[in-house]
């Protein structure tokens, strides 16, 4: 998902698009709110990504 994004991603972007990839309901805030934790998580122990402040929020990308 990185990989082809144009610009760097937040995780919420990054949740919002895999439920909608894998049909989780996104109005259910208790799920929305876990799948963002997983993805942050899981951002925070990758290889090969950089991550950019965007407000108060952090943005992710794949390093050149």
């Amino acid at each position: 998902m990185l990989r082809r994004a144009d610009s760097p991603m937040m995780a919420r972007e990054i949740a919002a698009e895999l439920a909608a990839r894998y049909q989780i309901d996104a109005s259910n805030m208790d799920a929305m709110n876990a799948l963002v934790a997983k993805v942050r998580n899981t951002l925070a122990r990758q290889r090969g990504l950089a991550s950019e402040m965007r407000g108060d929020a952090k943005a992710w990308r794949v390093e050149a």
